[in-house]
């Protein structure tokens, strides 16, 4: 059979425990509870008093009159210490209280009981009626207000109810009355009943105070974690109610908005974003939702300058389910806006003269020969190449003749204004002449672009006069897609050039002698690869922090026994063109993997393939068997590939891309900056390494920008995990330049030019990883500047060039 006592000690402990537990949250909940009390302990004390004199007014002229001045002596005495407690700790608030304390107040309340009890029981039942009133009326009350008082902790209140309780029993079963028999009865009751409301009220206060202290807690803890992220981030916090007004103003805050915090709080969110963003209408909808949002992007003005802000907030609810306000954050993404659209640029824009570029142009012929064949309107499209620039070069220097291309491009522009200006490579521009009414309007162009040449170019104290070749093409006459179109104005350009320079000419179907020249190519090609005639020279790459060469890149050569020396940059587009480039690609695989297992063991070798490559189905075949014949490790080897690959977003070049990756060849993002550059291709595909692009590491010297643009693109490079290769490094002052940027990897020919294996042992065996000797010490042989690199005496120095 279940003891009651033992369920009653049960369910006291389970409730009540913490009156009796060490933990620093007991203490604190003991102290509450304390606190309690005590403030209303003048009160309760004085209603004690008052009480009392009561009782001892009603028997004043009774005998009992000396016992109830000692009662109410004894009673005052217990106040006056209840009191003194009181006044000692009145102006220092109870943080924490020990179960000793609680004892004590226990036992306060039992003794100020207890003297209220002894009252009841010796006078009551010789009391008059009066008197008898006066005591029932008393008493009853002074054991449910102290209960109650005392509730918040139960064994005092408990203690105090029925320490009055049972002797007032006493006091009135003494009296042999049945309606006093009744009277008991209803004074049990009613002691019970306060009883279990002591229980419940202790019960609830205990929990409201852990609820109090666990929310107490977690607010410190989001505080705490609040005032983290602000530390340990750029981004910055905010919080606005309903009308906008901000309600959680840091000093963070404030420095970003340009306001102190004070007048901040008095200022709303959107007047803020209306007076520096111009447009909140993104804003103002994303908040009318009511639904979270996440990095949405305004463009702000503060102090001048021009800045981008991403937002992201979430609505704030109260129990009820009622939005309150808004809380979020504030990025300043200024930096990832600006290398966004300096890559967006780099897609259209030419970095040195600042037209557009190869790729752009190409986008608006395709666009003018649709208008052409729809609308039957017409066009020209003018190729231009500045006469003797390499002269220019050789007696200027290539600072001056940079220099001289920006000055031409400068021109070309004012001279064609509404056109498409175009710079299409090296000393090369074209120039898009839409609409015309009539062949002689493209040639009238022409000529006003030669007569505006005439002018000398004042460049860095030198006067040079520059001459134009101009080639003619019109739309759709000479050309009925876009490569056509672009060959015929070039075949024109180079009829101008053959026949003296500084002159236009008409594309005429006379010109083709070019073409027969591509055939003779195209024919000869099919024999080289059954013939032997292709071989493969090799160009270091060294890694510029411990000076060591990492690896080299394995670049075709064309040597005909009638024909000579065909440059790649001649036979490649005529093997892209009829298809064989798949082939070459190929053997340039094998070849390459064999000499690299054979001859370079230890270096990790690149290969160039081409887009038709990759976009075969069978590509990773050849590459599995191309490693398996030659027993070379995946990851000796490095495939690169240009951003054109891209512009169709093939699934097929992808698949091949990743099937690489998988395998642990190495990928490489090749000439990263001159073409399609977008970000997004970076993200579907994980290159290993970026290549930067010839045409930035030769104005490195020259031109902020594209000291700019390096710099993004090997920071870009560093936060997606990649490395860098700067190609085409001339210059020891570029590599001082690039080092100091963090770029991982050069080659060119500060290092060395293309060579064959045999040289390249040469090379290697001469090369001492991390010393760098003085460039007079150095040789000037073939690779004489190969490691005059580190201790390079120029004047320019690397930290003003970035920063």
């Amino acid at each position: 059979m279940l003891n009651p006592f033992n369920h009653l000690a049960k369910a006291w402990q389970r409730n009540f425990s913490v009156y009796s537990a060490l933990d620093p949250l007991s203490a604190e909940i003991r102290g509450k509870h304390l606190s309690s009390i005590l403030r209303v302990a003048p009160f309760t004390l004085g209603a004690n008093i008052f009480n009392g004199m009561l009782i001892c007014i009603a028997f004043a002229h009774t005998a009992w009159r000396l016992p109830v001045l000692c009662w109410l002596f004894s009673l005052t005495v217990i106040a006056g210490i209840g009191m003194r407690a009181w006044w000692i700790g009145r102006k220092k608030p109870i943080k924490t209280a020990s179960p000793h304390a609680i004892r004590r107040a226990t036992w306060h309340a039992i003794y100020l009981a207890s003297i209220w009890g002894l009252m009841p029981a010796l006078l009551f039942p010789q009391a008059s009626p009066t008197q008898q009133v006066l005591i029932a009326t008393i008493v009853p009350g002074m054991m449910c207000g102290g209960a109650f008082i005392l509730s918040s902790i139960p064994q005092a209140g408990l203690a105090y109810l029925w320490m009055m309780t049972l002797p007032s029993l006493y006091a009135v079963l003494s009296i042999h009355n049945i309606w006093f028999n009744v009277i008991a009865g209803l004074l049990m009751i009613y002691a019970t009943t306060v009883s279990m409301g002591v229980w419940t009220a202790a019960k609830a206060a205990n929990a409201r105070l852990k609820s109090e202290r666990e929310a107490e807690r977690q607010s410190q803890m989001v505080t705490l974690l609040l005032r983290d992220f602000e530390d340990q981030t750029a981004d910055v916090l905010w919080e606005i109610n309903m009308v906008g007004q901000f309600t959680h103003v840091t000093h963070k805050l404030a420095a970003l908005l340009n306001q102190r915090p004070a007048t901040l709080a008095q200022t709303t969110m959107q007047a803020w974003f209306k007076e520096h963003c111009g447009d909140v209408t993104p804003l103002k909808q994303a908040m009318r939702a009511g639904q979270p949002f996440r990095k949405l992007l305004l463009p702000v003005r503060l102090d001048g300058k021009d800045q981008f802000w991403s937002i992201t907030a979430r609505p704030l609810f109260d129990e009820a389910g009622h939005c309150f306000g808004w809380r979020g954050v504030i990025s300043d993404v200024t930096q990832e806006q600006q290398a966004q659209l300096r890559l967006r640029d780099m897609a259209q824009f030419d970095a040195l003269t600042g037209t557009h570029n190869r790729g752009y142009l190409r986008e608006q012929l395709a666009t003018a020969l649709d208008q052409a064949s729809a609308k039957g309107t017409r066009g020209a499209l003018l190729c231009l190449d500045v006469d003797n620039f390499k002269g220019i070069n050789d007696a200027l220097g290539h600072t001056v003749g940079d220099q001289v291309l920006q000055a031409v491009a400068h021109r070309i522009q004012e001279i064609c204004q509404g056109m498409t200006v175009a710079r299409l490579g090296g000393d090369e521009f074209a120039v898009l002449v839409q609409p015309i009414q009539q062949d002689r309007d493209a040639m009238a162009v022409a000529m006003h672009l030669l007569d505006g040449m005439k002018q000398p170019f004042i460049i860095a104290d030198h006067s040079v006069n520059v001459g134009l070749s101009i080639g003619v093409g019109l739309i759709p006459d000479h050309g009925e897609n876009l490569d056509e179109l672009l060959a015929n104005a070039d075949l024109a350009m180079m009829a101008a050039k053959t026949n003296g320079r500084g002159r236009a000419e008409f594309f005429a179907r006379s010109l083709g002698e070019r073409n027969r020249r591509k055939l003779t190519l195209e024919n000869e090609l099919r024999r080289a690869l059954l013939n032997n005639q292709f071989t493969l020279f090799w160009q270091p790459k060294v890694q510029t922090e411990a000076w060591y060469v990492c690896g080299a890149e394995a670049l075709i050569r064309w040597h005909h026994p009638t024909l000579g020396t065909i440059p790649p940059s001649e036979f490649i587009p005529v093997a892209e063109s009829a298809g064989l480039i798949t082939d070459i690609g190929n053997w340039v695989l094998r070849e390459a993997c064999k000499v690299a297992a054979s001859e370079l063991p230890g270096l990790t070798i690149s290969i160039n393939a081409s887009p038709a490559q990759l976009l075969r189905t069978d590509f990773i075949t050849q590459v599995d068997a191309a490693l398996a014949a030659a027993n070379l490790p995946p990851e000796h080897l490095e495939v690169e590939i240009t951003e054109s690959l891209f512009m169709d977003a093939s699934p097929i070049a992808l698949r091949n891309l990743r099937a690489l990756h998988k395998r642990g060849v190495r990928v490489a993002l090749d000439d990263f900056g001159t073409g399609y550059s977008s970000l997004a291709y970076l993200r579907k595909f994980p290159f290993d390494t970026l290549k930067i692009d010839r045409a930035f590491v030769c104005e490195l010297l020259s031109r902020p920008d594209a000291r700019a643009i390096v710099r993004t693109i090997i920071d870009l490079a560093r936060t997606l995990g990649m490395d860098t290769v700067a190609e085409g490094v001339e210059e020891p002052a570029q590599l001082v330049v690039l080092e100091r940027a963090g770029c991982n990897v050069i080659q060119g020919y500060l290092i060395a030019k293309p060579v064959t294996i045999e040289e390249f042992h040469t090379l290697l065996e001469g090369w001492i990883p991390g010393n760098a000797p003085q460039v007079s010490a150095v040789p000037q042989t073939e690779f004489g500047q190969m490691q005059a690199l580190r201790s390079f005496p120029s004047s320019m120095d690397a930290t003003t060039l970035f920063g």
